[in-house]
């Protein structure tokens, strides 16, 4: 359950297919109404939902993972048989739309650090908007604002 409001009850957050500046994804529902349900009138904590086991079927029935976790670096042929380099660890999402499309997930550690095994995903704005420069020189490590909330009530 997604909705469109960042107060709102979601079920995945972005944390759990991209991850965040320490570690990888864990595909593993976050958000604040994951495994929550209501019995007796109460909130109750229930099974909290894996996103790497939610399959849908493919036009000739056969069933497809929504996300894959690649557990060896590998090539794969994309939709228009182009190779693309998959490293140990990446996360793939296959299209529920498109038979045949899919797309390596980006993992926000490897768009703060230049020496990833994804080089190509480092950005020097998302390290700076995901880390912040204590002293113009120093990069923290821990500042990660996850979300515009706290900035927007301080204006």
């Amino acid at each position: 359950m997604l909705y469109n409001e960042p107060r709102a009850a979601i079920q995945i957050g972005c944390i759990d297919c991209h991850g965040t500046i320490r570690k990888k994804a864990t595909l593993t529902a976050s958000g604040f109404a994951a495994g929550l349900s209501v019995k007796d009138d109460k909130f109750d904590q229930g099974v909290v939902r894996n996103l790497a086991t939610i399959r849908f079927r493919d036009p000739e029935g056969g069933r497809v993972l929504l996300f894959q976790t690649v557990r060896t670096d590998t090539k794969k042929k994309d939709e228009n048989g182009k190779e693309v380099a998959l490293k140990a660890g990446d996360v793939v999402q296959n299209s529920m739309v498109v038979p045949g499309r899919w797309w390596r997930v980006k993992q926000t550690t490897e768009t703060i650090n230049p020496n990833a095994s994804h080089p190509e995903d480092y950005s020097v704005k998302s390290r700076y908007a995901k880390t912040m420069q204590t002293d113009n020189a120093t990069w923290a490590t821990s500042l990660w604002m996850k979300s515009c909330w706290p900035i927007a009530m301080k204006t």
